[in-house]
């Protein structure tokens, strides 16, 4: 280490870095941190209209809501209700008052990363460099300003999951295992599933190896010791995070994530009615071309809405442009490292080359990428695809290369610290190589600019001759800065090493210009990101989004007991959800129950906007919206907003929440039950369908009336002088239960593929509906015994190393 580091006590270097860590992350979060303001986002406004309803309701009655009727007909809430434990998930939550969790979990992030470079033995300098890199990557302002934040937290756990299982490996006690658990269900409780595999996958790629070592060199003892003990952190994680993991397995068969969709199509596989179809989950796929935006943030134009800060069009700067012109069907962040990191990162693979745990990360990052490609390698893609479980519900296969990235920059810290340590005379040319090469490829790209296409296929029909070549100009400009400001970086590196070697600059120097020069690269794409990140006040986000209108204010004033169909612009939106239950909606994960509808039945029809009225009627839609007129007998207008240009029309048709049908069909599979839907001779009010059972037939007779409806519970008064068949206007879904007040419970058959339906006996009496799921009672139990036993791991452990400690 060099002499001027050395002066600096080995105690103090770490405190040193958390505040380095904290005040650079402290200026990119002031904002959020200082004066409370919030991103605004299209999921962070989707996330308060899809849960403004039963956020209220658990206001009201202090019970948590499992099912949220509000987007959708309904779908389960209670896979998310995570229950706070002692784990560090919880502690951040419960500083959010004082300090923005975005910062904390950035700041555990790369402090997570800091540690465990440290731990690896490297200069607490280059740690503390790398380690604010990784916070620096531009991609977390992204995931920040659209509001994904369960990705982002994964991300952020993820060096603390490699440092655990690091120490786990190497230390083989039960504190280390303890510890392991711990961090292992921190990760799986941020829900991020697709993250918590490709972290899986980066332990893989690190210990896989050094274990199967174990077994060459006969450590039988150490090799089945950290079998056993992985065995019992991988329960006590399982038993931790039952919640999410056990209640997401459970809700997943039932989602798009995993349910059997309903395929009309003949020529379609059965393959491809689970899951998420391949070509819809590539659509996301990292273009080979597109690695080169790994060191120039926009060499394909950036975001897709750039704000414009160039000087060729003056006219319009601070103005969004569409920016890029890749292979994706759009994109929101700069997937990149910077060129300095990468060229270190090259150096520290060659002069680690020997080292599992280098060799991992270089195993890892090629692999990674080769993943990423997705639709442009289906060959590998599809192997994780087809025969990798739950793999078919994974989206945006580039998602991986932030991961690609930890790894990378971790090698980065190898290379800059084998530039300062290792390096001999004889290595000089082999470094300046590697350092002139980023050189030489930018200013060879900077060359041949003009050869570039700066624009896609689907543009050309898109904008006009004069614009799509504006677009060109604006594009070249944003590529050709990009260019330039990393050339000049890899100038001055490259400059800082050559004056180094030959003895024209200090050690320290170097240590700080390099410092700086990484540090200041990724800065710069960071900070732009930062800066066009629109944040207002939460309250006025709020406020001005779902702003009163008249179509609003007469909503709010009826009784929840039917639904609103929202049509036009709003049909993928949370907007009108924030007020009423809505057919429509949008979320990450629905039932498919409700995207077979839409995608087969709802807009089938050919009545006035093309609906099938029959399933609308059958799911409660007693209001509709519509961005212009509709003229249907059944449809009285009741108010407008001028503003949006919407109408608001009750639907007269609109069957309640309960029914009694004359004729049970029993179809013979669920894409018939869809086809019947569509038929013009079902009414459903008069018959329902259901797959498997026998035809019944019902006078119909009798009344059911809703009495309390609620997110948990329906109550209905019933009163029938014969048996009957009631159909109720929910989303079936398993964890409904139905009894009378006497205890007796009734099945609740699926019925015209989306809604509940069950024969009831004869009587005067009150009709309960309840929701109740077994995985979610149970993992609750689960959770908090998983968390007290790790705790006891830990505790116990460290009891006994005080007690090693002090015996010695």
């Amino acid at each position: 280490m060099p002499q001027f580091f050395k002066e600096i006590k080995v105690e103090k270097t770490s405190w040193i870095s958390i505040a380095v860590v904290a005040t650079v992350l402290l200026f990119l979060f002031s904002k959020f941190v200082f004066l409370g303001l919030e991103p605004s986002g299209v999921d962070v406004i989707a996330s308060l209209g899809e849960t403004k309803q039963i956020v209220e309701w658990q206001k009201e009655t202090g019970e948590p809501a499992l099912w949220n009727p509000a987007i959708f007909g309904g779908m389960p809430a209670y896979p998310r209700k995570i229950p706070q434990l002692f784990l560090a998930d919880t502690i951040i939550s419960k500083l959010d008052f004082l300090l923005d969790w975005r910062f904390l979990y950035m700041l555990a992030g790369g402090l997570g990363l800091f540690f465990l470079l440290k731990y690896k033995k490297l200069p607490w300098y280059w740690s503390l460099v790398v380690a604010l890199a990784f916070v620096l990557l531009p991609h977390w302002q992204a995931l920040v300003e659209v509001g994904h934040n369960t990705k982002f937290r994964a991300f952020m756990v993820i060096p603390w999951f490699i440092l655990s299982f690091h120490y786990f490996f190497d230390r083989n006690t039960w504190l280390s295992t303890g510890l392991f658990a711990f961090v292992f269900a921190w990760l799986i409780r941020t829900q991020h599933f697709q993250v918590v595999f490709y972290a899986l996958l980066l332990l893989i790629a690190l210990f896989l190896y050094p274990y199967i070592r174990l077994w060459i060199e006969k450590a039988y003892k150490k090799a089945t010791g950290l079998l056993l003990k992985l065995t019992v952190a991988i329960i006590l994680t399982i038993m931790t995070a039952s919640v999410p993991f056990l209640t997401i397995k459970e809700y997943t068969p039932y989602s798009t994530r995993g349910g059997n969709a309903v395929i009309l199509d003949e020529q379609k596989s059965a393959k491809q009615g689970t899951g998420v179809d391949f070509d819809y989950a590539t659509q996301w796929s990292l273009a080979p071309k597109e690695i080169l935006s790994f060191w120039y943030p926009r060499f394909f134009g950036g975001y897709s809405a750039e704000i414009y800060d160039g000087s060729q069009f003056p006219q319009l700067r601070g103005r969004q442009i569409p920016g890029y012109w890749g292979e994706m069907p759009f994109t929101q962040s700069y997937d990149s490292m910077g060129m300095l990191l990468f060229l270190f990162a090259l150096i520290g693979f060659w002069y680690y080359r020997k080292d599992p745990f280098v060799i991992g990360l270089a195993v890892f990052s090629f692999f990674s990428v080769l993943l990423a490609f997705g639709r442009h390698f289906p060959v590998l893609y599809h192997i994780f695809f087809d025969y990798i479980p739950y793999f078919s519900k994974f989206r945006v296969p580039s998602m991986i290369v932030n991961v690609t990235f930890t790894a990378l920059i971790i090698a980065a810290a190898y290379g800059l610290h084998a530039l300062t340590s290792l390096v001999k005379d004889k290595d000089r040319n082999l470094i300046l190589v590697i350092l002139g090469g980023g050189a030489l490829l930018t200013m060879l790209l900077l060359l041949f600019k003009g050869s570039f296409a700066y624009t896609t296929a689907r543009e050309a029909g898109q904008y006009q001759g004069e614009t799509l070549q504006m677009i060109k100009l604006i594009r070249e400009e944003i590529l050709t800065r990009d260019l330039m400001k990393t050339l000049a970086f890899v100038l001055l590196g490259g400059s800082a090493v050559a004056a180094w070697f030959f003895k024209k600059m200090k050690t320290p120097i170097l240590i700080v210009v390099l410092s700086l020069l990484i540090v200041g690269e990724l800065f710069t794409i960071t900070w732009r990101a930062n800066q066009n990140m629109p944040l207002r006040n939460k309250q006025a986000v709020e406020y001005q989004t779902f702003a009163d209108t008249k179509i609003t204010e007469f909503l709010k004033s009826q009784d929840k007991d039917a639904r609103l169909l929202a049509l036009g612009r709003e049909f993928q939106s949370n907007y009108y959800g924030y007020y009423y239950p809505t057919i429509n909606g949008y979320s990450a994960i629905k039932m498919q129950l409700i995207q077979d509808i839409i995608e087969h039945s709802l807009q089938s029809g050919n009545s006035p906007a093309g609906l099938n009225w029959n399933v609308v009627n059958m799911m409660g839609g007693r209001y509709i919206v519509a961005p212009g007129a509709l003229n249907a007998p059944f449809l009285k207008e009741l108010t407008n907003d001028e503003r949006r240009k919407e109408i608001l029309y009750e639907n007269l048709n609109a069957l309640p929440k309960a029914w009694f049908i004359r004729e049970l069909q029993t179809i013979e599979n669920n894409a018939n039950v869809v086809r019947k839907l569509n038929a013009g001779d079902f009414f459903p009010q008069q018959r329902a369908m259901t797959v498997g059972g026998e035809n019944k037939n019902y006078s119909g007779s009798g009344s059911i009336t809703l009495l309390q409806n609620s997110p948990n519970e329906l109550q209905f008064k019933v009163s029938i002088t014969e048996p009957q068949f009631a159909v109720f206007s929910e989303v079936f879904y398993p964890g409904w239960q139905l009894e009378d007040g006497k205890g007796n419970r009734f099945e609740l058959k699926q019925v015209n593929h989306i809604l509940r339906g069950a024969e009831i006996p004869a009587g005067d009496y009150t009709l309960t509906m309840r929701f109740h799921s077994k995985a979610y009672s149970q993992s609750r139990y689960l959770a908090w015994i998983g968390n007290l036993l790790t705790l006891l791991l830990i505790f116990g452990g460290l009891f006994q190393f005080v007690r090693t400690q002090s015996a010695e």
